[in-house]
């Protein structure tokens, strides 16, 4: 995993200075539809909730995972992009969730 505190994004539209992020979390093709995505992103939620209190948690998504994301509490921020060709959206966990 890879995980920055107060990492500001350049390539991406807005301010996320004040955030901590999660990034790049795959799963290989085999696994996918098993659980596991799901349950790596709540770790990585824990983990960053444990080791950043009070931090909003933003994520640049892949815009065909809206739902999934929403479904963990995540919330659509701006307006879609593209970031190495794919629709992407900002997406915030706010600290109090």
């Amino acid at each position: 995993f890879f995980f920055s505190s107060r990492r500001r994004h350049t390539r991406y539209i807005g301010d996320w200075s004040s955030d901590v992020c999660s990034s790049d979390l795959v799963t290989d093709l085999g696994f996918r539809g098993k659980g596991y995505g799901k349950d790596i992103t709540q770790e990585s939620i824990q983990f960053l909730k444990n080791n950043y209190p009070g931090s909003n948690i933003s994520i640049s998504a892949q815009y065909r995972l809206v739902d999934f994301y929403e479904d963990l509490g995540f919330e659509r921020e701006g307006i879609v992009y593209l970031e190495d060709d794919i629709d992407h959206i900002k997406m915030t966990l706010k600290a109090n969730k």
